[in-house]
């Protein structure tokens, strides 16, 4: 299916940021990519939203669990938290992590597995500390920033 951009994050600090970002994805993208989240409310409920129809939005739920709102299409198939958790850290080639991400793990599966993780912080947070390393190309003050 293309570019698959994994959404994490939940809360809701970073609205119009998120709004924009999905907007802006998909205009850039439009049907080379699909947006995959959680199905958690906040931050993933805003960016689905906000992803023109929806179509393109997959949630990815363990089975029996609700997604916290009804755009695209839900996939209740995983017997744990812990199975959706590693398919979820494993199925995207993007994840953007939005600000009052509680999902450092699947931060850290993904970026180990080869994945590129965006994080979007605001000032002084600290949701992703630890999840992340400064890659060898970038700077320090470029990573700082």
């Amino acid at each position: 299916p293309g570019l698959k951009v994994c959404v994490l994050g939940e809360g809701r600090n970073s609205d119009e940021l998120t709004k924009q970002v999905a907007r802006q994805l998909v205009q850039a993208f439009g049907s080379r990519a699909v947006f995959v989240t959680s199905g958690l409310a906040g931050v993933q409920e805003t960016f689905a939203k906000n992803c023109g129809s929806g179509a393109r939005v997959w949630n990815l739920r363990r089975a029996g669990s609700k997604c916290a709102f009804e755009i695209g299409q839900t996939v209740e198939a995983f017997a744990n938290s812990e199975e959706q958790k590693t398919v979820f850290a494993c199925v995207g080639d993007v994840y953007i992590a939005f600000e009052n991400g509680v999902q450092t793990d699947e931060a850290r599966i993904a970026f180990a597995k080869g994945a590129f993780v965006v994080p979007l912080l605001g000032p002084g947070s600290s949701q992703l500390d630890g999840a992340l390393r400064k890659p060898d190309f970038v700077s320090k003050e470029h990573w700082e920033l």
